[in-house]
């Protein structure tokens, strides 16, 4: 959803502006009736476009991520998401102790 492609904003994570997308989510949470059989048609588009599209590609298989960071770092803020994308997370806040 291209409205939440905001540095810091996590929710849009692979930064996917399609307004083909946002126009079918918007229409998906706006049924009446909220009936998921009357909501599904529009999200297997919204799923059909990021195939289409390799939107979702990286979310293909899973990893182990260990983040190693020395107690001297400090600033260091690991993401929401856990050890994946943290280790350039807020880099400009980071500063060195002595």
């Amino acid at each position: 959803y291209s409205k939440f492609d905001e540095p810091g904003v996590y929710n849009n994570r692979t930064s996917v502006v399609n307004l083909e997308i946002d126009e079918l989510l918007e229409t998906a949470r706006t049924v009446p009736s909220c009936a998921i059989e009357e909501r599904a048609p529009y999200y297997h588009r919204i799923q059909e476009l990021g195939v289409e599209n390799v939107y979702f590609g990286d979310w293909g298989f899973i990893t182990y991520d260990y983040l190693v960071v020395n107690k001297r770092v400090e600033g260091f803020v690991p993401t929401p998401l856990g050890g994946e994308g943290s280790e350039y997370n807020f880099v400009q806040n980071w500063t060195f102790a002595n």
